[in-house]
């Protein structure tokens, strides 16, 4: 059966983190203090980097880094000694960046770095894959504003791919959009919008600028038929009870590999909406329909959602070996981690000896650690015997020594090389119309601007 592509969830703190590990993410993602596209989020403090890597460590969840704003040149040399901590300390799994100068840098310093395109970084189609793939980056976040067919067209281009499935949207192409910087001097590329889209406007339609958020719940098939490698929910803005809501359904729904239903999509829709979700760049059913705001209606069925965060356990199987005479053993294993810890020895019953089942029983009784039991197989000499305490004990140990092994095994792996194949302007002729377009205007004493974009072959 075809591998799932991984599921990416939104961390603006640690209790988001917790609560997207607890919804089953394969990986995370979120921003130090600096440098980050949602400076407004808590982030995190040096002790809780500590714990969000250990954490995503334990269950072996990907640890994605945001390095995504624009940089001023003297801003350069602090965010590499940003990364030169991170990469000192702990490793992170991927770096997602914008800036291509900073990401030059990254990996002249740093050449097994894992770098990944930000969405900021404007990948609308694969005809912009081409300096991406020179630099070296191992992944792009497509666009929001990329249709189904667009997507597929990554497909062949030797590089992964990350689409958003869930989350808020801008009215803008992604990265584009200088409104917030030039009314109120604070740039989405900065990591500092303030949302100027979301307000009401003079006019015939009081909210001109204010999409829904998008939703791909009921496109679950389709997407799995796309060849992308990673989904991701937006929202380093919310809340835990949201990140783990949205993020344990996409989890049932990848590993069922289905759509949501009606019920589903009403839960959705009560944890969080703009008066309803939209589809629309995704189908490309473009629509004054996409258009929505947060009602009170929407506020009142999300103050009445109640979630509980239920800890995600951790699968690993256990051996006990009970030998008279000689220091109990028990032998967890998880991920490839095998973990051993002894304990007192075993004697000879004097009344009545232990039955496998009284050893499997206690040994199964993980309920305090992030562990579960899913085998447990026990070697017992005929006639031994220990106190139940010590057999308890025997356990948490064991439990401790897989959890400590776990977290120092965890390592990132080293970026796998892009492998090329991806279309290049001169495939469709878009550098000589460039260039056209450029010669017609030079002779009136004109200039093009900067930052203009190709999108399906046009200016």
């Amino acid at each position: 059966m075809k591998k799932l592509p991984e599921l990416l969830a939104p961390a603006g703190s640690l209790e988001c983190l917790k609560a997207a590990v607890c919804g089953g993410a394969d990986a995370v993602y979120f921003g130090v203090p600096q440098f980050n596209a949602r400076m407004k989020a808590k982030n995190f403090t040096p002790d809780e980097l500590e714990q969000a890597f250990e954490l995503c460590a334990l269950y072996g969840v990907k640890t994605n880094v945001t390095l995504n704003t624009l940089l001023y040149g003297r801003e350069f040399a602090p965010a590499l000694d940003v990364v030169a901590g991170l990469e000192e300390k702990y490793r992170p799994d991927a770096y997602i960046v914008q800036d291509l100068g900073l990401a030059r840098e990254l990996k002249k310093r740093f050449p097994d770095i894992v770098l990944h395109a930000s969405t900021q970084a404007e990948v609308h189609n694969a005809f912009g894959l081409e300096p991406f793939v020179r630099l070296g980056f191992s992944r792009v976040v497509v666009a929001r504003e990329a249709a189904l067919d667009e997507i597929f067209a990554f497909s062949d281009c030797g590089i992964e791919t990350e689409i958003f499935i869930h989350g808020a949207m801008c009215v803008c192409q992604s990265g584009g959009c200088l409104m917030s910087s030039l009314i109120g001097g604070r740039s989405g590329n900065r990591g500092e919008c303030a949302y100027p889209c979301r307000l009401p406007y003079k006019g015939k339609n009081n909210y001109p600028l204010s999409l829904k958020d998008m939703c791909l719940a009921q496109h679950i098939t389709e997407i799995l038929s796309l060849g992308v490698n990673a989904l991701k929910i937006e929202g380093r803005m919310k809340p835990p009870s949201y990140v783990y809501e949205v993020t344990s359904l996409y989890r049932r729904l990848l590993d069922e590999r289905r759509n949501a239903t009606a019920g589903e999509m009403r839960r959705l829709q009560a944890v969080f909406s703009r008066s309803g979700f939209t589809d629309g760049y995704f189908t490309g059913r473009r629509t004054p329909s996409m258009f929505g705001i947060r009602s009170d209606a929407d506020k009142e069925q999300s103050r009445a959602v109640v979630t509980e965060i239920e800890q995600r356990k951790i699968p690993c199987d256990i051996k006990a070996e009970l030998h008279v005479d000689s220091a109990a053993r028990i032998t967890l294993t998880c991920r490839g981690v095998t973990a051993f810890s002894e304990g007192d020895s075993a004697t000879k019953a004097q009344n009545r000896p232990l039955s496998e089942n009284d050893i499997v029983s206690r040994l199964s009784k993980l309920g305090n650690t992030p562990f579960e039991a899913q085998s447990v197989a026990v070697l017992a000499d005929s006639g031994a015997y220990m106190p139940v305490s010590s057999l308890n004990a025997l356990r948490r140990n064991g439990c401790a020594e897989l959890e400590r092994q776990l977290i120092s095994a965890r390592r990132r792996e080293a970026a796998p090389p892009p492998t090329g194949g991806c279309p290049s302007a001169d495939a469709r002729g878009w550098e000589s119309r460039w260039n056209g377009f450029a010669r017609t205007c030079h002779p009136h004493g004109a200039k093009a601007e900067r930052g203009l974009h190709c999108r399906s072959g046009q200016i």
